[in-house]
């Protein structure tokens, strides 16, 4: 994984709104994938395309758009065995204390498309997944395409690196009905995603693991919440992932652990000084944290105070998903400025908030990351002359 050496690195989370053409092809498969010439070679155009408008847009290290995957969490049910649709699995959409608190402004929101808020996999299905076998990973021609597409991409420009992203063991929230307690389950989940992981490594690219359920669990766990048995719940997925991750040099996987991409309030949000701990378990070799989002804009000095694991880098989102206000390159300079101050100016990304793709306009999303780049630029003439 790269560092910013004699100049600070851009980069984004991973999502970016794909042409509504894929969607629509998604939407209308059952696996949320076509297995069909035409649609492979849309997505190997549109993966093409995405990745040249990363570069131009000044982006250093680049993927894929997501446009391969119906959804971040979703598109591992294309991708495995042993799971079902059921009527009677769970309805626990985790609804947590920020959602209690404000209740009212989530349902007018929702009901009145306040904000720009997408879901591309249209309306859902009838039913719930459940596993009710053994788990097996069956996604190797899907990964492999990924990987085909975005090297083909990147043979035609000029970046740093490339990444793909890939959910984490313990943020897939399909029932369990098959293995016998929670650790096992983890661990078959772990011992199936170790392939796509491999996979993606194996190909000289850098695996992002997408993660964001562990802090998801500390708000709905609120008011009342028993910090211990958090953290022995948090310690599991952990310890199933550093198992998942078994054989992969740490130096090739940064980890995306953010606090939900939804516009909202996030008064309940976990602190960072609370989640450092579960961070530096993690077997990785950087951190893709929010620090635009005004919750957490303040969260640079936690990393002063605590510093940063030698080896470790901070992708740090100076630009965020949760406003439709595009920050001015000044501030996103500032921003990268006082990370670069608390770990060390080497050690510091510049990157986003969260996936831009449906949840700001895709206009603005491109518009967010070039300005990225301007704040990086301003940044990287004070930090490096």
């Amino acid at each position: 994984m790269k560092r910013s050496v004699g100049r600070i690195l851009t980069t984004h989370v991973g999502r970016l709104e794909r042409p509504e053409a894929i969607t629509r092809a998604m939407a209308a498969h059952p696996a949320g994938r076509p297995e069909d010439e035409a649609f492979e070679a849309l997505l190997g155009r549109s993966v093409h395309d995405v990745v040249r408008c990363q570069a131009e847009a000044g982006i250093d290290i680049v993927t894929d758009g997501e446009f391969g995957k119906p959804a971040w969490h979703s598109y591992i049910m294309a991708r495995m065995t042993g799971w079902e649709w059921l009527d009677d699995g769970p309805r626990d959409a985790m609804v947590g204390q920020d959602r209690r608190d404000f209740a009212r402004y989530y349902d007018d929101t929702t009901r009145d498309g306040i904000n720009y808020a997408r879901n591309p996999e249209g309306k859902p299905r009838i039913g719930f997944p459940v596993f009710t076998g053994p788990i097996e990973y069956t996604g190797h021609p899907h990964i492999s395409t990924d990987i085909v597409n975005l090297k083909a991409g990147l043979a035609d420009v000029q970046v740093e690196e490339a990444f793909l992203p890939s959910i984490s063991p313990g943020s897939v929230r399909f029932e369990n009905r098959h293995y016998k307690d929670e650790e096992a389950y983890l661990f078959a989940l772990a011992d199936a995603l170790n392939e796509e992981y491999r996979a993606i490594v194996d190909a000289g690219l850098v695996l992002q693991i997408d993660d964001p359920v562990i802090t998801a669990f500390y708000d709905v766990m609120l008011p009342d919440i028993d910090l211990n048995a958090f953290y022995a719940m948090a310690e599991r997925r952990i310890d199933a992932l550093n198992h998942a991750l078994r054989g992969i040099d740490p130096a090739m996987v940064r980890v995306h652990v953010c606090w939900g991409s939804w516009h909202g309030p996030h008064s309940s949000d976990m602190p960072l000084e609370r989640l450092l701990p579960l961070l530096r378990r993690m077997n990785v070799g950087g951190y893709v944290l929010e620090a635009g989002n005004v919750r957490h804009a303040h969260e640079w000095a936690v990393w002063k105070r605590h510093g940063i694991d030698d080896g470790r880098v901070l992708i740090a989102g100076v630009v965020s998903h949760s406003t439709d206000t595009l920050e001015h390159p000044e501030l996103i300079a500032q921003r990268i400025e006082q990370f670069a101050g608390a770990v060390g100016r080497e050690n510091v990304i510049a990157g986003t908030d969260c996936g831009l793709g449906y949840r700001v306009h895709p206009d603005l999303a491109w518009a967010k990351l070039r300005v990225l780049r301007e704040g990086a630029d301003i940044a990287s003439k004070r930090l490096f002359g």
